[in-house]
């Protein structure tokens, strides 16, 4: 199922794209898309502070991968003599139990974290937070929750390369930036 393309948002300053195809597997399964979100983003990029941000990665493969599809759309859109800024920062949005646990692996392989603390909590509470049923059960604030984001949040800080933010969840983004220290919340 494909979802929106692009979803454009803005941490401290840094305008982030995320990339919305199903997931980001399903982003790889489609290289021509994939490829066609990464050369818009490059050239959008010239004379703004653009970052792109991979969600629902769960390996450091995942993210090589995406890295050589932007190394390909950078060489193209050079060799085009097409602008765009060759600084573009690449991302990824921890929002799956599996990049939480190996965030310590993941900061070497990108340039910043983000956690997506609404669908990190459902995805560890195994609660669909759409459905009036269970929907109660996604508490962002419940201590596996809590590990996961403090793992995350530990990896960004001894990396000394991974800005880490994290998503607003009702409210509860005070608490987080406080207990560890996160750049900002989104």
């Amino acid at each position: 199922m494909f979802r929106k393309l692009c979803d454009l948002c803005e941490v401290k300053g840094l305008h982030i794209v995320r990339s919305l195809v199903g997931n980001f597997v399903t982003s790889l399964e489609h290289p021509e898309l994939f490829m066609v979100q990464l050369r818009a983003i490059l050239r959008a990029s010239q004379g703004r502070n653009v970052g792109i941000l991979l969600p629902m990665v769960s390996s450091s493969d995942e993210i090589r991968e995406a890295r050589g599809y932007l190394t390909r759309a950078q060489r193209e859109l050079k060799n085009e003599n097409v602008p765009f800024d060759d600084g573009v920062k690449l991302g990824i949005m921890v929002e799956v139990p599996a990049a939480a646990f190996i965030a310590e692996r993941l900061t070497g392989e990108v340039d910043f974290m983000s956690i997506g603390t609404n669908d990190l909590s459902q995805y560890v509470m195994s609660a669909d937070r759409c459905s009036g049923r269970v929907s109660s059960l996604c508490d962002a604030l419940h201590p596996a929750v809590l590990h996961l984001i403090q793992l995350t949040a530990r990896a960004c800080h001894a990396s000394g390369n991974g800005q880490g933010s994290v998503e607003r969840w009702r409210g509860t983004d005070p608490l987080y930036r406080c207990c560890w220290d996160l750049e900002s919340t989104s």
